[in-house]
């Protein structure tokens, strides 16, 4: 079909019919592109969703490609290689809701990236990042502290993720309508928080009695102690900063052991609670300190979904990890519960074999008892090994859920699932998938 039948075709279609197209495409981006280019009445549709997800960098940003492998459908703004997208297109501000910007400190000494935050009004989630650069806060030039505030604080935004280390808890009072929030990379020094959180950040038309009541909270790697701040920071009227009652989802680090506090004072104040993640890296503790003892009581009405999410580049034992779960779900299965759902995730490199001899079975026990809602079992187990050792590492593999796992195997009250990814590390670095057919 020609350009210009296509072009026919769409003139004949009712406006309404074509609208509903573009929404369905909303997440392709080549195909929203394509339908721009194909089309001068389509541009105007298309462009307010090529431009709904953007992604804000530096030529020189650092670690971004990872993290805009998970963003697909997101528009990359590189500066200053075609930085004037924005700048000669302010239109263009209106469509974004969806905003993530990576802090360089090459952007301190320009003026372009405020101009446009400036222009942002309709931003409803927010990502600020300076992990890979570990900007600081306070190392960040006033112009662009001042720019970012009004983005976070927008009345629009009800989803955020901080990573930028001391950022300041006062800034959440104004973010009335925040029900998602992340942090990690967050961690400094509190010894001098009246120092760090400047009065100046509290409006004084803010209304104390309305703060932000979050349905979803994660906290990562260096966001311990940063969370904890946010769980016991009050306002000047006495109350909390932030309501986590109603937290639904929530996702833990349980960290070393000095740290393992912040978990159970957050499992323990939700009462609405329905998804837990453990997001363990490089386990260093021996256990999860029982944090499922910690679960308060209505949350143990309402909690369906257990996750636990492990990963390792180093030589760590998975028996660990593996024993740490068994601990969390044999608390579990001791207190009445209506969990539906157990998913499992390892992705790990270099262990030895004995890690796949050992652990699994008492896995399998605990699973067999004290979860009578349970509807489903998950384990995704990647790992990433010497070429040489692939064959004998799928053939272990493939024999657990059999050989170690027998009444998972067996049962036919819910749904059982073993999947296994080997990946293959040769000698320069290369690495090759072998997934069951």
């Amino acid at each position: 079909m020609s350009k210009i039948q296509i072009m026919s075709s769409f003139a004949d279609c009712p406006l309404d019919v074509i609208e509903l197209i573009i929404e369905l495409l909303q997440g392709d981006l080549e195909a929203l592109k394509a339908c721009s280019q194909t089309c001068g009445a389509l541009l105007p549709l298309c462009r307010k969703y090529i431009f709904q997800s953007v992604l804000l960098i530096s030529s020189h940003s650092i670690g971004y490609r990872a993290y805009r492998s998970r963003r697909l459908s997101t528009v990359t703004v590189i500066r200053p290689k075609n930085w004037h997208l924005l700048d000669t297109n302010p239109t263009i501000s209106e469509y974004i809701h969806t905003l993530t910007y990576f802090i360089s400190t090459d952007d301190f000494s320009n003026d372009d990236v405020p101009c446009v935050l400036e222009r942002l009004h309709h931003v409803r989630s927010f990502d600020v990042i300076s992990r890979y650069e570990k900007t600081d806060w306070k190392q960040t030039p006033p112009r662009l502290r001042d720019a970012l505030l009004p983005v976070v604080q927008s009345r629009f935004i009800t989803r955020l993720v901080i990573s930028v280390s001391g950022f300041p808890i006062t800034a959440f009072l104004a973010c009335v309508n925040l029900t998602d929030l992340s942090v990690y990379f967050v961690d400094f020094d509190y010894a001098g928080v009246a120092e760090q959180e400047p009065s100046t950040l509290i409006s004084s038309d803010l209304n104390f009695e309305v703060v932000p009541r979050l349905q979803l909270f994660a906290y990562g790697f260096m966001g311990e102690r940063y969370a904890m701040k946010l769980l016991n920071a009050k306002c000047p009227n006495g109350g909390p900063m932030l309501d986590f009652t109603n937290v639904r989802t929530l996702s833990i680090y349980p960290g070393e052991q000095s740290n393992l506090a912040t978990a159970h004072a957050l499992v323990k104040i939700t009462n609405n609670l329905e998804t837990l993640r453990y997001n363990v890296y490089d386990f260093i503790t021996t256990r999860f300190s029982c944090i499922a003892a910690s679960i308060s009581k209505p949350s143990l009405s309402t909690l369906k979904r257990l996750h636990f999410d492990f990963e390792s580049v180093s030589h760590c034992d998975i028996r660990v990890f593996l024993n740490g779960i068994r601990e969390e779900l044999g608390t579990l299965s001791g207190l009445p519960n209506v969990i539906e759902e157990i998913a499992i995730e390892a992705r790990m490199t270099n262990f030895s074999r004995a890690d796949f001899r050992s652990a699994w079975e008492t896995l399998d026990t605990v699973l067999s008892n004290g979860f009578p809602m349970l509807r489903r079992v998950k384990f995704d187990v990647q790992m990433s090994v010497k070429s040489d050792d692939v064959p004998r590492v799928t053939e272990e593999l493939d024999e657990i859920p059999t050989r170690y796992l027998p009444w998972l195997s067996n049962t036919t009250n819910f749904l059982f699932s073993f999947l296994t990814k080997v990946i293959a590390i040769t000698p320069n670095n290369l690495q090759v998938v072998f997934e069951p057919l």
